[in-house]
């Protein structure tokens, strides 16, 4: 329980600190921060950010709170720890080790963030980066009723719209998924951005270098982000959608968060999002 959920009734939303850590009420390992504009617009969706592995969610919240106060947006920020949310990027546990599934832990914490802001249930506008980034495409593809846009950075390596790859790879159904199954044409309506930094092409030992995803995605971050900007063009083209999917090369920046945000990732990520 935080400072602020100790303090005696008052109306959803009112006296909430600009940015507090909340948890969901009996759900401990359910954490996040939520930022509270100053002139909150009932029209203006919700911005969930979602980490990488260095689980930098204040930080996040931080590097996109001045374009979310310029818009009336409140702030959603998950902290998927390293004990319960192990496996985040993937949705659902592959294995035990995995811990919790982050996709049923994050609609928990919209619930929560909801009632707390007084908000009125509504799309979301979703980005991610790195791991986030995973996360952030593959929560869209499970749930495209829920989310209005999306926008990506730096992701290792992507989700294809291919019906006939198992998912995490591609669309299709199995045992990774827990039953759950994927609306393609829902999923191509969403319209989305990539950014990646021009500089990050080194193969790190946090990239994905399985031959496979090199064959399909291309050996770089950057190569990645261009090949599935270009597969999701194709895929919804193909469907007769005119959705739009762009992609921005943040300038001199490699994979750093904080070295992107810098750069101007969060005015690209805004804009793909709200403008």
């Amino acid at each position: 329980m935080t400072r602020d959920d100790r303090r005696s009734p008052a109306r959803p939303g009112e006296n909430l600190p600009r940015i507090a850590r909340q948890t969901v009420p009996g759900a401990e390992a359910l954490g996040y921060y939520l930022f509270r504009p100053r002139a909150a617009r009932a029209n203006a969706p919700l911005l969930v950010t979602v980490h990488g592995i260095s689980r930098n969610a204040r930080e996040h919240v931080r590097a996109f709170a001045p374009e979310a106060e310029a818009r009336g947006a409140a702030i959603l920020a998950p902290l998927f720890d390293k004990t319960n949310f192990r496996g985040f990027q993937r949705l659902w546990p592959s294995s035990p080790d995995d811990g919790l599934s982050s996709e049923r832990a994050l609609r928990a914490m919209l619930d929560d963030a909801r009632d707390r802001m007084g908000m009125a249930s509504a799309r979301i506008h979703l980005f991610g980066h790195s791991g986030g980034a995973q996360f952030a495409h593959r929560f869209a593809m499970a749930h495209p009723d829920r989310v209005a846009r999306y926008a990506v950075s730096a992701a290792g390596w992507y989700t294809m719209p291919d019906l006939a790859r198992a998912y995490p790879y591609g669309m299709k159904p199995g045992r990774r998924t827990l039953g759950a199954r994927f609306d393609i044409d829902a999923y191509l309506r969403i319209p989305a951005c990539a950014s990646v930094g021009e500089r990050d092409t080194v193969r790190d030992r946090a990239l994905n270098t399985a031959a496979a995803i090199d064959a399909h995605q291309g050996t770089s971050r950057l190569e990645r982000a261009e090949s599935w900007i270009a597969a999701m063009t194709t895929a919804a083209r193909w469907r007769g959608l005119a959705t739009p999917f762009a992609l921005h090369v943040i300038p001199g920046s490699g994979h750093d968060f904080t070295d992107m945000a810098r750069a101007g990732l969060a005015e690209a990520a805004m804009r793909c999002l709200y403008d």
